[in-house]
């Protein structure tokens, strides 16, 4: 329950016991509007979404924008998963119901405050409350929504690297495992799948005919032996792609402020991104998604959906790059859902994504840690992300086994990482 104080400021209560209250309520601020609330001294802080800060996250001020860290270890303050969500030792969470870009306040000025801060958007926020972690846990999913069984072959064990460059050496991978007894459920195909080289394809979404000549087949043999095939997906189209001239002609791109299709460099190329907000480019990607599910693609890693490069002056169906930044997965991960339980509602995808926000569970999101580094360091940050993350409704969070960054140099750590992967959901 909640009670009113003076000038508009709220108390919230659970079964008699006060848990937070609002300091000044609602107000304007220099970059948009921020909430405040009262903390006791002694209570420990945790979420704001997968970073590595250590499990007491007070004391930080924590930025809203969903960004990468390339080759972070024991610390990272900005990662790909960045939810406007605390959780407190006194039993209750706090979520501020704003994908806006913005900032989470942990106390930083230590003088007991937890505030929240947004350029713009919805006043809103919800106190979830329970007598135990998992009661506020399942408040919570109650709330935002509850995640789907996976596909059970996704808990099984996957090959990936950077990468599997032809049909040939996709065949030949699978077949060392099963010679070597090793289990194998999923093979995953990274950017080569759709061109030779790392810059300048990405956006031809389609075989390279070349290196992938009958990937019908080779989809079919992979099957064959019990495995499945997932491919990267990006919703980045670069004007060098195949598809660049059908994006235009569809408008299914983000743009400037004159209508025109954004683009803008970044490492793979010159680019326009896919305004997933838009009805038209959603179908436009759907059909596309559903070529390759016709074909015998079983599931989907969705890459650099933070998205990596996002200008603040690209514009989308919905609102400015700021504005949406946040939930461009979110809004990616449910067109994926969506056009299955359309078109295939007796499967359930797997649809692998680096970024999201609240609620992304509901859509059958699986979240990863992003480019950690190959050390010591880069181990010792996946259990706090991970619990973290299953803290905050995405429970499936997991990491690229021995790491992604850097160089490997140390058989030992990626033994151990290996069988901490053991433990992962994924």
């Amino acid at each position: 329950m909640f009670r009113g104080l003076r000038h508009g400021q709220l108390s919230f209560y659970y079964n008699g016991k006060k848990l937070t209250e609002e300091r000044y309520g609602f107000r304007s601020s220099e970059d948009g509007f921020e909430v405040d609330f009262n903390i006791t001294e002694t209570e420990i802080l945790l979420g704001g979404g997968a970073r590595a800060l250590g499990m007491d996250r007070r004391g930080h001020r924590l930025q809203l924008y969903n960004r990468a860290h390339y080759g972070y270890e024991t610390r990272s303050e900005l990662m790909n998963y960045t939810i406007p969500m605390v959780l407190s030792s006194n039993l209750y969470a706090i979520h501020f119901d704003n994908p806006t870009t913005g900032w989470l306040d942990l106390d930083s000025q230590f003088n007991n405050t937890l505030s929240f801060e947004a350029i713009s958007g919805r006043k809103s926020y919800q106190v979830i409350a329970g007598d135990r972690w998992e009661k506020i846990i399942e408040n919570y999913t109650r709330l935002t929504g509850f995640q789907p069984l996976p596909p059970r072959w996704a808990l099984g064990n996957f090959s990936s690297r950077f990468g599997y460059r032809s049909q040939e050496e996709v065949l030949k991978t699978a077949e060392t495992f099963r010679e070597e007894d090793v289990p194998l459920d999923a093979i995953i195909l990274d950017l080569f799948w759709f061109g030779k080289e790392v810059t300048g394809t990405m956006g031809n979404i389609a075989f390279d005919r070349d290196s992938f000549p009958e990937p019908e087949l080779m989809i079919d043999q992979l099957e064959e032996m019990g495995v499945k095939t997932v491919l990267i997906t990006e919703p980045f189209v670069l004007t060098t792609s195949n598809r660049w001239d059908e994006a235009v002609e569809h408008e299914v791109l983000a743009t400037d402020s004159l209508g025109n299709p954004a683009t803008y460099d970044f490492f793979f190329g010159n680019t326009g991104l896919i305004d997933v907000f838009k009805p038209e480019a959603r179908d436009w990607f759907w059909n596309i998604y559903q070529e390759l599910i016709e074909m015998g693609v079983h599931g989907w890693w969705g890459d650099l959906g933070e998205p990596e490069v996002h200008p603040e002056w690209v514009q989308h169906e919905t609102g400015s790059a700021n504005e949406v930044h946040n939930i461009y997965g979110h809004e990616w991960a449910k067109l994926v859902h969506e056009g299955y339980r359309e078109n295939y509602p007796n499967v359930r995808p797997f649809n692998l994504m680096r970024a999201g926000y609240s609620g992304s569970q509901r859509f059958g999101l699986i979240p990863w840690s992003g480019d950690v580094n190959r050390t010591w360091g880069g181990l010792q940050s996946q259990p706090e992300i991970s619990l973290q993350m299953g803290l905050q409704g995405l429970a499936y969070m997991h990491s690229d086994l021995g790491g992604f960054a850097g160089n490997l140099v140390d058989d030992e750590k990626y033994v151990r990482w290996m069988q901490y992967g053991v433990f992962q959901p994924i």
